[in-house]
């Protein structure tokens, strides 16, 4: 367990152990402390014991790790979940003295990794680390919500009761009043997408879904996430799917029934290195619950599985979420700025920005040279032939002008471009030395320190 006053890190990670899936995020504003849960194995391949990991700190770069919160056994998973904080004590698991803004209540998956049968139970807190079980909320009896396809359950507020969004496979609704009986109400309706990335992704996930069909009546994905963005309307919810696409829709109540109604096309916001391709990926969006603006985090996915890197992968950069033009967008948060300025100037860390519409720049290390392109068709980064890659990365324009962002974290490459997420990993572990060159256009350069640690 690390000191409550470790040094910043831009990305987290586990000091030993897999990570993958974010689950349960939430802020407790009586203790101040972001509590930050994941998916979690022991050791470089894993020790078979799913569960879930912990970490928590006063800033989301100043996390500390915490002893494992969640599990079960080995053999029976405790898979991905959310979080949502019980306020006025509907489930009656928290005592009186407890502080309402730090009753925290969780949904997780409990999964037999042999016959990948998948029911939902729940778990809770009063104070973040001592995380008492729950037991079942929605058994899976008979399966007849089939194997292999019903995990990872959002929770969220709507209409005076609990709601609960289930992935997996076909996107199930459910409703509570105590956060204990749950209700199924609907499916999620399927809506086009005309966006050839996602139909692309869409069809990659088939092969990781059962009977997922992108152009069937009801709508798939996996890592749900439901939530509301500052000043839309009270039944305006937006739903990610894993972060592979977006969509916004109301929620109704027609004939005693609750439906999310998708108001749209599908949408993407996150582009990445060929997705499930072992290239790495921005996967399995969550966002916190007890803040008053939506703030997410990914799962910054690295595969193969490697001797030599203690961990798969790392939790993102912290991002505040919002909408234009009905479509999600994201920036880095003010505390990441404030980061930036009193602590990591003077580094080795290179922040590129530019407010022209077309510019062209270098960034080589070694004998290698990565160029960044940004015409008026969109953004393109030259990986072709570069740590594996078969391809380069094209980030397509939209009609906004936006800040270009990009961060060199160790391995990792995370950027924005127009308020969308990319990211991408180097197999050689390090981006150092850097060199640039500005061909067109006027970025301006500023340096931030390298974590070393990490």
């Amino acid at each position: 367990m690390n000191g409550l006053n470790q040094k910043p890190r831009l990305h987290y990670a586990p000091q030993s152990g897999m990570l993958n899936d974010p689950n349960g995020l939430y802020y407790d504003s009586a203790s101040g402390l972001y509590h930050v849960f994941y998916q979690y194995q022991l050791g470089i391949f894993g020790d078979g014991f799913v569960k879930w990991g912990h970490a928590a700190g006063k800033t989301l770069f100043s996390l500390n790790e915490y002893p494992y919160a969640v599990g079960i056994k080995p053999g029976v998973g405790a898979f991905s979940g959310g979080a949502i904080i019980d306020e006025g004590n509907a489930s009656g698991l928290f005592s009186k003295v407890s502080k309402p803004c730090s009753r925290a209540f969780f949904a997780f998956t409990e999964c037999n990794l042999e016959t990948r049968a998948e029911k939902q139970n729940c778990a809770y807190s009063e104070d973040g680390f001592r995380i008492k079980k729950g037991g079942t909320i929605v058994e899976n009896d008979a399966l007849r919500f089939a194997p292999n396809t019903f995990r990872d359950p959002s929770l969220f507020r709507f209409d005076g009761r609990f709601f609960m969004m289930t992935g997996g496979c076909e996107l199930r609704l459910f409703s509570s009043d105590d956060l204990k009986n749950w209700k199924f109400e609907s499916f999620v309706e399927n809506v086009a997408a005309s966006d050839n990335a996602i139909i692309g992704d869409m069809n990659e996930i088939r092969k990781y879904l059962p009977l997922n069909d992108p152009e069937s009546e009801k709508m798939a994905g996996e890592c749900p996430d439901v939530f509301r963005l500052k000043g839309g309307e009270d039944n305006e919810f937006f739903l990610s799917a894993g972060g592979v696409f977006f969509v916004s829709g109301m929620m109704t109540k027609k004939d005693g029934v609750y439906r999310f109604e998708p108001k749209g096309e599908r949408t993407k916001s996150v582009y990445s290195a060929d997705f499930f391709s072992g290239k790495g990926e921005a996967y399995a969006m969550q966002t916190f619950r007890g803040l008053k603006s939506p703030v997410a985090l990914f799962w910054l996915r690295d595969l193969p599985r490697e001797q030599n890197k203690p961990f798969n992968g790392c939790l993102s950069l912290p991002y505040e979420v919002y909408s234009r033009c009905g479509e999600i967008r994201f920036k880095t948060t003010r505390e990441y700025s404030e980061l930036i300025r009193e602590d990591y100037r003077g580094g080795n860390f290179l922040e590129i920005t530019s407010k022209d519409e077309n510019f062209s720049f270098v960034v080589g290390y070694g004998d290698k040279e990565i160029p960044f392109v940004a015409d008026e068709n969109g953004l393109k980064i030259g990986l072709k032939g570069s740590f594996g890659f078969t391809e380069d990365i094209f980030i397509p324009r939209v009609n906004e002008t936006q800040d270009f962002f990009v961060l060199f974290d160790g391995y990792v490459v995370e950027g924005l471009y127009q308020g969308r997420l990319f990211s991408f990993f180097n197999d050689n572990y390090s981006f150092l030395p850097f060199k640039t060159e500005v061909r067109r256009g006027k970025p301006n350069i500023s340096q931030i320190m390298l974590n070393k640690e990490q």
